[in-house]
């Protein structure tokens, strides 16, 4: 049908191309959304150790290059950009025959397939160490927000049961990075 990996992503949908990878859009509420995970290499390490893996699932980066991570104009999501874009999602997804595992997030607007939305892969994270944890089970993404107990940055973490937005990673270990922009004159409430 058109769309890659399973991500409803279509090949004219609106996309900025940075560093030779297009990253796909979408508006959902007040922000404009990467559909996809960052693929830069400005730090981080590749999925699965894996290049070939980067433009598909994205890159790992510790906060420090998270920071450093999104494109001009766009930055990482603040901690209520998440809370708005959790609202409302989407079961666990499992795509048939080895396809991406995770959920469809819609944020202010009931979940249905038939509006924007975004899909979020379970890529799991990692640790210092590089190691893979968590892939095909849960994800963990970085927010701007720093701070909570014992130097941890706030993610937006989900798994099979469960959608959090909390002080969850330490800045030392990887997450994914989705970027967002501002519509000019507003914001998402």
């Amino acid at each position: 049908d058109g769309s890659l990996t399973q991500t409803g992503i279509k090949a004219e949908d609106p996309k900025i191309t940075v560093d030779g990878v297009d990253y796909y859009y979408e508006r959902i509420g007040n922000l404009e959304w990467f559909r996809n995970n960052v693929a830069r290499k400005v730090g981080g390490a590749p999925y699965s150790n894996a290049e070939i893996m980067t433009n598909v699932f994205g890159r790992f980066y510790n906060y420090e290059d998270a920071l450093n991570a999104c494109p001009e104009g766009w930055r990482l999501p603040e901690l209520f950009d998440f809370y708005n874009l959790t609202k409302n999602y989407s079961e666990f997804t499992e795509y048939h025959e080895g396809g991406q595992k995770g959920r469809w997030f819609s944020g202010p607007e009931p979940y249905g397939t038939g509006l924007q939305r975004i899909f979020l892969p379970a890529v799991g994270s990692r640790d210092r160490t590089l190691k893979s944890l968590n892939r095909d089970v849960s994800t963990g993404s970085w927010t701007l927000r720093h701070g909570g107990g014992e130097g941890l940055i706030w993610t937006l973490y989900f798994g099979k049961d469960d959608v959090e937005v909390s002080p969850h990673a330490f800045p030392h270990e990887a997450n994914a990075v989705r970027c967002v922009k501002d519509i000019e004159g507003h914001r998402m409430l």
